[in-house]
Formats: structure tokens, C-alpha cells, sequence
């Protein structure tokens, strides 16, 4: 988060007309989220156990995440950046940024692991309001 906020930064003062673009690519990337989410298929819930990852390559996957990074680009170029540059105002959103996605990513493990046979059954109405909720939310960054 400190990455995407400090380069949206360094970028927005470079270039300031790319920031509302930036906020344009970040919404197009959630409705592309919310599209794959529609179309989603259920699978069987057992993961390749022949070659679990390593704590160091789930360290790695978090910096190469897509996700992360265009919704650290989204919401810094959307909600912080259009009030000026402050690197306090940067640092503190990456630091609540990290929090939330932390505890975000342990309640979607546990909740995703004891909810899983709910989810089977009803599968398509989950992920038609999932991918509803992500609509909602790239229309929210546009019109911001």
C-alpha cells in the first residue's frame, strides 16, 4: 500500500490528469472482477496438496497480487490523492489498508472454510449478489 500510494503520488504529481483516469482504470478493473465473479463455477473445495505454498511465496504473492495493487492505485487515486499530497495522509491509509486486508483475509479463510457446503448449494445466488455488491462499488469510485 505504501508502494501504490507513494508511486499514485509521485505519478499524480508528474501527470495530474491521470489521476481521475487511474479511479476510470480502477472501476473498469472491479466491473471485470464483478463479471468473473458472475460466471464463477463451483468447484470441488480441495486444493493441490502436492505442492503447498510456502510462507515465503505467500509473502511474494502478496506484492504480485493484481487485486491489491489496483485497488491500492483505486482507492488512493480516488479517496486520497484528489485532497493533495500529504505523505502522513499516505501513510496512515496504507497502515489501515494492511489492517483491514489482514483481517479481512483471515474472516474470508475461517467463514470461507465453515460456510463452504452453504456456498455449494447455493452458489450462482451468492456470487450474482457478490458480483451486484462489486458493481455497486465501481460505480461508488466513479462517482467520487
Amino acid at each position: 500500500m505504501l508502494i501504490c500510494g507513494f508511486g499514485c503520488a509521485a505519478l499524480g504529481e508528474l501527470v495530474p490528469q491521470i489521476v481521475p483516469v487511474a479511479k476510470y482504470i480502477g472501476a473498469a478493473y472491479v466491473l471485470y472482477l464483478a463479471y468473473k465473479t458472475l460466471i464463477r463455477k463451483t468447484g470441488s473445495g480441495t486444493a493441490d496438496a502436492s505442492r503447498p505454498l510456502t510462507c515465503g511465496n505467500g509473502l511474494l504473492l502478496q506484492f504480485l497480487n493484481v487485486k491489491i495493487l489496483m485497488l491500492g492505485v483505486t482507492f488512493y487515486s480516488g479517496y486520497i490523492l484528489p485532497y493533495g499530497f500529504h505523505p502522513g495522509r499516505i501513510v496512515a491509509f496504507a497502515l489501515v489498508m494492511a489492517l483491514c486486508a489482514g483481517t479481512g483475509n483471515l474472516i474470508w479463510a475461517t467463514l470461507g472454510s465453515l460456510l463452504f457446503p452453504l456456498y455449494k448449494k447455493y452458489a450462482q445466488a451468492i456470487n450474482t449478489v457478490m458480483a451486484l455488491l462489486l458493481v455497486w462499488c465501481a460505480w461508488k469510485i466513479v462517482k467520487t
